[in-house]
Formats: structure tokens, C-alpha cells, sequence
């Protein structure tokens, strides 16, 4: 069976990372103006928002709606908001996360890859997991700072199994690459279950969800039988049934 994975939340904690990254791209590189001190209660309310991010540019507009003191309770009031801010202005916000993430590289690439922490339960698994020919790292960040972040734990995975989404449906992503390599089956690892299939969304190849318990996610996600949940002791003996 082909096997996808998620990064950040699944394999990788990199809230510390989003965060510092979207603050300054959003006081430094939209506003022109970097507050003095960052108040602890908004670094609290950023991690307690997190479960609503899909995309690095929607952590710059939390950066801003935090700002204005804006309270968010659900996914769907969360979306109305992305939907009135517009594309274009999104697309603002990730070229200013994007310019920031590659100054810190540049500049201070050791912090940088500090605040992106591989999951020790999965850390475990990793280096036998970049053996199997069919295990995908599929995600929204780009694949570039993914190899970043997987070298400086010395994680040797494979560029060409390392997919960014560019924008593009991961279900889209996957639907292609089983087609290309003549599969039916895969298993689809995620923290953001809104990148999972809808209950009335048809597919042309079997498709076993998961979601993973760790990380940043809702108790209403893991109460949700349409897809399976797995705790941190379970994903290494079902990624060794999966991937084997």
C-alpha cells in the first residue's frame, strides 16, 4: 500500500517555528512596525488556534487577527474570514512568510531549524520509513525546507518522495501518483482532517484516512467516525503493517 504522510503536525512541531516566522512577516514585512515586547497571551492564543491552519500564509493572517483582538471558535468562521480577506491578499502573506523563512535560513539557520521539532515517536520510525519505496511526505510546505528540517536530524528521505502541494488538493496529488505507479490503495496520514475526502466525495482509488492524536488537533476531529485516529504508541507498528 502506498503511504502518505503529513509534515507539520504529524512528523514535525513546528508551531514554535510558524510562529516567530509569521510575526515578523506580519509587524516586520506587512505593518513596517515591530512591536517592543510580544504578550504572552498571544503566543497562547496562536497555539490554541493552530488546528484551523491548512496553509504557512494562514498563520500570517492569524498573526493579524490576533492583533485585532478577533476570536476564533471554529473552522468555519475561521474560513468566512480567509474568504472576505481575499486571494490576493493571501497570497501577500505567503510571499511575506516565504521571504522571512529564507532570511532566517540565511541568517540564523541553526534557530531556525531549532524550532522544528521531528516527534521523537516518530522520529523512531523515519529511517526505516525513507526505505519504502512507497511512503510519501505530502505536504503544504515547501519540500525544500522539509529536506532542511529532515538533514539536521540526519534523516536521509529521498527528494523525489518529498511532494509540496503548490496550492494544489493533496487528494488531486495522490489520486495522480497511484495512477502513474498503476496502485488502487493508500493510507493518508494527516493532523487537518479538512485535507480528507468528504462524506460525499467519490474517488477512483481506496483511500484508509487517518488522524493522528498528537500535535494540534480538535477533540470534535477525533470524535469523527469517518476516519481512524492513531495515538503515539500506535504509529509505529501501523506504519511497519502499512509501508512493509
Amino acid at each position: 500500500m502506498t503511504v502518505f504522510l503529513d509534515f507539520d503536525g504529524v512528523i514535525c512541531d513546528s508551531v514554535l517555528e510558524a510562529y516567530v516566522s509569521s510575526w515578523i512577516a506580519w509587524h516586520r514585512v506587512i505593518c513596517a512596525e515591530q512591536p517592543a515586547a510580544v504578550p504572552l497571551v498571544e503566543r497562547r492564543l496562536f497555539y490554541s488556534y493552530r488546528p484551523f491552519i491548512r496553509n504557512g500564509q494562514d498563520f500570517v493572517l492569524l498573526q493579524r487577527l490576533i492583533g485585532q483582538g478577533v476570536t476564533i471558535s471554529s473552522q468555519q468562521q475561521f474560513d468566512r474570514i480567509l474568504d472576505q480577506v481575499g486571494e490576493d491578499e493571501m497570497q501577500r502573506y505567503r510571499r511575506a512568510i516565504y521571504s522571512v523563512r529564507e532570511e532566517l535560513l540565511r541568517h540564523d539557520r541553526d534557530g531556525w531549524l531549532r524550532r522544528n521539532r521531528i516527534y521523537p515517536h516518530v522520529r523512531d520510525e523515519l529511517d526505516w520509513l525513507a526505505q519504502r519505496d512507497r511512503c510519501y511526505i505530502l505536504s503544504t510546505k515547501k519540500a525544500a525546507y522539509i529536506s532542511e528540517i529532515l538533514a539536521a536530524d540526519a534523516v536521509e528521505w529521498p527528494p523525489q518522495r518529498i511532494l509540496s502541494t503548490e496550492g494544489r488538493a493533496k487528494l488531486s496529488i495522490i489520486g495522480e501518483l497511484l495512477s502513474a505507479d498503476g496502485q488502487q490503495s493508500a493510507a493518508f496520514v494527516e493532523d487537518q482532517p479538512d485535507h480528507f475526502p468528504s462524506s460525499n466525495q467519490r474517488l477512483d482509488f481506496d483511500l484508509k484516512c487517518y488522524l493522528v492524536r498528537w500535535g494540534y488537533v480538535q477533540q470534535q476531529w477525533l470524535d469523527n467516525p469517518r476516519y481512524s485516529t492513531i495515538a503515539e504508541n500506535q504509529f509505529g507498528p501501523l506504519m511497519r503493517r502499512l509501508a512493509d
